[in-house]
């Protein structure tokens, strides 16, 4: 099973990208799968990989991360969202049933998510160091979504999702909760360090969807690894 993770700020074409890159997999003969259609259909099997100790010394390490914005509903809800991906990732990456897996949210989104409006630091440390082995694997992709803030700011307004925290009035706020968020997946991923890591130009949507299709379809050998990578936001 090779696994293809989308990150990137609000806005930035996750979702739209996801499924055209679904689309194309399924079209070529390949089972290809969103993980939402995975989770829906086994979600009380699921419910095993909170089980263990390593389970729980990771889930308390979430909790203690996101803990600095206070205790919350939402922080228990993603914390165990995360342990439950990972695990799942780990118990599923020799399934031979499942060609692709693909999540436009996973867990550099659902950490960042975490922070909520705060800048991420050195805290991230234990964290990273748990989460590291998945991201080692040479059949899992990460895809950094990159977009011009003024882009970016345009499709926000434009989609208008209720109780979205990045629909502010004004304008300067709003760019510089997009930009915090921006550099707090950077700053994950400069932690995190995925083996196969690629930056994904999402101003175009279309090119986005053929590029990752490009790169999963190639011989491991073959890949350009983009080591140093740089995301940049014009004010």
């Amino acid at each position: 099973m090779k696994v293809i993770e989308l990150c990137g700020n609000p806005g930035c074409g996750k979702t739209t990208i996801g499924k055209e890159v679904l689309n194309c997999l399924r079209k070529q003969g390949y089972n290809a799968y969103d993980y939402n259609e995975i989770k829906e259909k086994k979600s009380l099997k699921n419910i095993r990989y909170l089980y263990g100790v390593n389970s729980w010394i990771l889930l308390s390490r979430l909790i203690k991360f996101g803990l600095k914005n206070g205790l919350n509903k939402k922080l228990l809800i993603y914390s165990i969202k995360i342990t439950l991906l990972i695990n799942y990732i780990k118990d599923n990456l020799n399934n031979k049933k499942i060609d692709y897996l693909l999540f436009d949210e996973g867990i550099i989104q659902y950490i960042t998510t975490l922070s909520h409006n705060r800048t991420i630091g050195e805290e991230i440390n234990p964290l990273s160091k748990m989460i590291r082995d998945n991201y080692n694997n040479n059949d899992y992709y990460v895809f950094s979504c990159i977009l011009d803030i003024e882009e970016n700011v345009k499709r926000i307004n434009t989609r208008n999702r209720q109780g979205d925290r990045f629909v502010v009035d004004n304008i300067m706020k709003q760019k510089e909760l997009l930009i915090k968020k921006n550099n707090n997946i950077n700053f994950v991923l400069t932690k995190i360090k995925p083996k196969k890591m690629y930056c994904l130009n999402s101003n175009d949507l279309y090119n986005a969807k053929n590029y990752i299709i490009e790169v999963i379809s190639k011989d491991g050998e073959n890949e350009k690894i983009y080591k140093k990578w740089v995301c940049v936001f014009n004010n």
